[in-house]
Parts: C-alpha cells; structure tokens; sequence
C-alpha cells in the first residue's frame, strides 16, 4: 500500500494541520455570522466537526486505495459525512450547548465544507495514485548498465546485519527509508527505492509499483483486482500492489 500523503514529510504533516485548522476557522466564522451561537460554543462545534472531517480524510486515503468502484466510493463518501454530522450533533445536544433548532437551523454551513473539502481532498488523493502507479519505471528496464549488489548491511543501534540480495523478498518505500523484508524478519534502511532498482539483479528483481520492489522468486500469484490495478500476493502472505507499468515489467521478467 501507498504511503500516506501526509506521512511523507515533516511539511506535509504541518500543511495537513494547517488545513483542518483554516477550516475549523472559515466553520466558526459562518457560525458566528448566520447562527445565535457564542463564540465558545461556535468554537467547539467547528473544532468538533472539522476533527471528524480531518479524520475522515486522513484515513479515506486508505479506503481509496483498497476501492476503486465509484459507486461504492460515494456511499462510503456519504456515511463519513453524515456519521461526522450525527456524531457532532450528539456531542453538543447532549452538553446542552446547542439546541435541535440551532444545529439544524445552521446544516447547511457544515455540510456544504466538508463536500468541498473532501471533494478537492479525494480528488487530490487520486490524481497522487495516479502518478504513484504511472511513474516512469524505464531505470528497471536497462539491465546491461548496472552494478549489481550482493548483499545489503543495515545498521541498527548497536548491531549492523548484511542482508544478502537472495535473501530479499520484498522492498517497500516509506518516505525517505525502505523496508527490507526478509524471511526472518523486516529491516528499515535509509536508503531510496531508485538505488535498489538500480543494483539489484534484474533478472530477480522487478519494480512492480512506484513503492514496491518484489523478488519473483516469492511470488505465490498475480491477481487483477480493478482495472489496471493488481495484487502480487507472496508466499510469505504479504500482498503488494502492482501498478499497469509494473505489471507489464513483471509479466517481461516471468516471460509470460
């Protein structure tokens, strides 16, 4: 699975804050002006409702990467935005700081928001899929100018551990580390996806996703769970995503 977005970087997390609490502060603001709310009260609805809005978007990045079924999509868009809704007006009816009136009176100002911020936020996460799946894998497909590596030393506290190459299974990217998956355990190496692609045995080794590289010698079955998405299931029980560029390259390597 992809990395969050946000998870990335330091920046990224801080532009993800930034956006909920700009949000959480439009959300008062039209409390203030449209509803007899007070400040503090308007205060802990925007923040109450925008927390579950931020938290459902956070974690729709995850559900968008296991479905890809529009239908299935908006329903889920739908139960998000009235769970966020039910759960604010619960919250504040039940302290006594809002009456049904008021919070049904000022609908409108929350639900019309959070579309529009989660609309533009899921839209944002397809178009990073996307390019994620679509990235140029050409490096993958020039053998002959590499040097190749045989084995992979990880540093961790005290101990350091040389990992051969036939010992990988997988490698999966995490912003600026890789994991090294191995039978015996996972390794985290500061170290870029394109460094391995570049000096690991071809013939072994395929980049199957912008954020995987698998050994094929592990790999149990291909499956094609959307189109132009698949799922390279491994004997080990991982399963990692293929993108169509990665698919291409694997089927390439298996000679199928």
């Amino acid at each position: 699975m992809q990395e969050h977005p946000f998870n990335r970087s330091i920046i990224g997390r801080v532009t993800g804050i930034l956006i909920a609490l700009l949000t959480a502060a439009v959300l008062w603001g039209l409390l203030q002006l449209y509803t007899p709310l007070n400040v503090r009260v308007a205060a802990a609805d925007s923040l109450l409702y925008t927390g579950l809005l931020a938290a459902g978007g956070y974690y729709g990045w995850y559900f968008l990467q296991q479905v890809r079924v529009w239908q299935a999509r908006a329903g889920a868009f739908v139960v998000m935005q009235l769970a966020c809704i039910g759960i604010t007006g619960a919250a504040l009816l039940l302290t006594g700081w809002e009456d049904a009136h008021t919070y049904l009176t000022a609908l409108p100002l929350r639900v019309v928001p959070g579309i529009l911020c989660w609309g533009l936020l899921f839209q944002w996460y397809d178009s990073l899929s996307v390019a994620d799946e679509t990235g140029d894998f050409s490096e993958m497909e020039c053998p002959e100018q590499r040097e190749y590596i045989d084995r992979i030393s990880v540093k961790e506290g005290a101990r350091i551990h040389l990992i051969r190459t036939d010992e990988l299974i997988a490698i999966q990217a995490g912003g600026d580390y890789v994991t090294l998956i191995t039978a015996t355990g996972q390794h985290v190496k500061e170290q870029t996806m394109k460094h391995f692609e570049r000096h690991l045995p071809a013939s072994v080794f395929v980049r199957i996703h912008r954020s995987s590289i698998v050994n094929v010698n592990h790999i149990l079955r291909v499956e094609q769970f959307g189109k132009d998405a698949y799922q390279v299931r491994l004997k080990n029980g991982i399963t990692l995503r293929a993108s169509a560029t990665g698919y291409r390259l694997l089927r390439e390597r298996l000679g199928l």
